[in-house]
């Protein structure tokens, strides 16, 4: 985008309303009329790029909450694998819809990305939600399947009423014993209302850089972290 527009190419000044002729963004995302002056309120004052959230997983946003949830209950509960009958995701119906089905054998890491059934799954085995447990090896595991198998998720009717303000995810692991092990997170880590510090942020990028060029990796983070300050990224970029 920069290079044409470099190079003199312009934009389509009705790209946005568009006109009698075409159609316009906001002609194709919404069938009301759109509210145009959204656009420029508050410009210049508050800068919705401090609005956006940062991903812990790397997967689906619409999984985050389950993920959460579930690696919450690990913390706080003794789980034996074993003991678990079977495991009830509540969420809202965007998630339900979206990301709420399995995966089969044959299936690649992105269906791992966007299935509940298996994010569950794989933090309740690994105890956590990271690149390795995101790869087509680590789905080939059969206890990783079969517990997969054991999850359902549905629609929760309150949860869905809160959507989108809050993208609330309940977690239930059902116990043979018949207990209830339950997890509800309404606003998932990295939404700006609960969000990763930069503390959290370093702390990613060592879990997914993993333990070859230690020193690399504290350099890259030194030298971000004091991005502001540097006059010349020259070192940054022959480091990442």
């Amino acid at each position: 985008a920069a290079n044409l527009a470099g190079a003199g190419i312009t934009g389509d000044w009705q790209g946005l309303e568009g006109s009698d002729l075409k159609g316009g963004f906001t002609q194709i995302t919404t069938k009301v009329d759109p509210k145009l002056e959204k656009l420029t309120e508050d410009l210049g004052k508050h800068y919705t790029i401090m609005d956006i959230y940062f991903k812990p997983y790397t997967a689906c946003r619409h999984t985050h909450g389950s993920a959460q949830a579930t690696l919450a209950l690990l913390r706080e509960q003794s789980i034996d694998i074993q003991d678990i009958k079977a495991i009830e995701v509540f969420t809202y119906g965007m998630a339900a819809i979206a990301v709420g089905k399995g995966i089969v054998p044959g299936d690649t890491f992105v269906n791992a990305q966007f299935s509940i059934p298996y994010v569950v799954a794989v933090c309740i085995l690994d105890g956590v939600l990271g690149p390795i447990q995101l790869t087509e090896k680590r789905m080939d595991d059969q206890s990783l399947l079969a517990l997969a198998g054991k999850v359902t998720v549905k629609m929760d009717e309150e949860l869905n009423k809160i959507y989108p303000e809050k993208t609330s995810s309940r977690v239930e692991i059902v116990l043979l014993d018949g207990r209830r092990l339950i997890k509800q997170i309404d606003i998932p880590k990295g939404d700006p209302r609960d969000p990763m510090e930069a503390s959290d942020l370093a702390d990613k990028v060592r879990f997914f850089a993993g333990s070859r060029n230690r020193d690399k990796t504290e350099r890259i983070i030194e030298l971000i972290l004091n991005l502001e300050n540097i006059q010349d990224i020259r070192e940054l970029l022959q480091l990442i």
